[in-house]
């Protein structure tokens, strides 16, 4: 991978797509404007957010298999490539990064792909060094389900006894409509309050958000944890998975870099869902949030039929 993200580090101008199966994904774009606004290593860069939904009522979570959900994205994937051309893609979704695996595209990628999974397990292993901690995989059902967090981390050692997985259905769409609201905390403490059940409390506790939507409701995911009196360090996969790319593009060869930023996708975006974002955003990133409310209609963005 690293080779990969090296070849197109000489270049004079870059596209860089971003994809998730909803918004969640788009608050790692802020941190690519960043990464690139300082490091002034490109003369141009191109941010384009895609939301990967086929249809607002049908997310991925609610297809019924792994084939159906592979078929979409592949088609989401061809789709970036027609439309786009990217010099990289960064899945910026556990849910996808987990279904890209499945996807014809990933047998021979027509351009290089970066997903999020591993960016949380390697925060993980970093963390889970002494044999007295808890790692609390919260994510998707698709995502608990296709078990990559936990299997990647039996690989580099750490004792299946230590890894609890829990699937949270839906949160990411009550944290997409209204990250701080009352349902939205009802919900974290109903799911993490399950994980928390099985961990004694002298256990130091890593609870992992492995859903880019969760980063919105960060707040309330830290006054949960407060209040159950544990020992604990969120870990935010959001925070890494720009990491690798630092060293490729830390070179000061221009004056300034001039980065735009879009959002596409094939369905209308919810205006509630745009006004309760929106404010979260501009905090890290105008140009981001005013991406997200002047975001482009393109219904022909990919073509599927199930």
């Amino acid at each position: 991978m690293n080779n990969t993200i090296k070849n197109i580090g000489g270049k004079e101008k870059l596209v860089i797509a971003v994809t998730d199966s909803g918004l969640g994904g788009l608050n790692v774009v802020p941190r690519l404007e960043k990464l690139f606004s300082g490091s002034k290593a490109v003369k141009e860069v191109e941010l384009i957010f895609v939301n990967a939904l086929l249809h607002p009522s049908m997310g991925y979570n609610r297809m019924k298999n792994m084939d159906e959900k592979s078929m979409v994205f592949n088609s989401v994937l061809e789709g970036i490539n027609e439309w786009y051309s990217p010099d990289l893609l960064l899945i910026a979704c556990n849910t996808l990064s987990v279904v890209y695996e499945h996807t014809k595209f990933n047998k021979n990628p027509l351009y290089p792909v970066i997903g999020i999974v591993d960016a949380g397990v390697d925060l993980l292993l970093e963390k889970m060094g002494d044999g007295n901690s808890i790692g609390i995989i919260l994510g998707t059902p698709t995502t608990i389900n296709g078990g990559a967090h936990k299997q990647k981390l039996i690989k580099a050692g750490i004792e299946e006894s230590r890894i609890i997985t829990v699937p949270c259905p839906m949160l990411e769409s009550e944290i997409q409509s209204a990250p701080g609201s009352d349902e939205v905390k009802r919900m974290i403490a109903d799911y993490a309050g399950t994980a928390l059940k099985e961990v004694s409390t002298n256990k130091r506790i890593y609870p992992a958000l492995c859903c880019t939507h969760y980063e919105y409701s960060l707040k309330a995911f830290e006054n949960y944890f407060l209040s159950t009196g544990f020992d604990y360090e969120i870990i935010n996969p959001n925070e890494n998975l720009t990491v690798n790319l630092n060293s490729f593009f830390s070179e000061n060869k221009y004056e300034q870099t001039q980065v735009k930023i879009q959002v596409v996708s094939k369905n209308e975006i919810l205006k509630e869902d745009i006004e309760s974002l929106y404010p979260i955003l501009e905090v890290n990133s105008y140009k981001t949030a005013m991406a997200l409310r002047n975001y482009e209609l393109k219904p022909d963005l990919f073509e599927v039929e199930l």
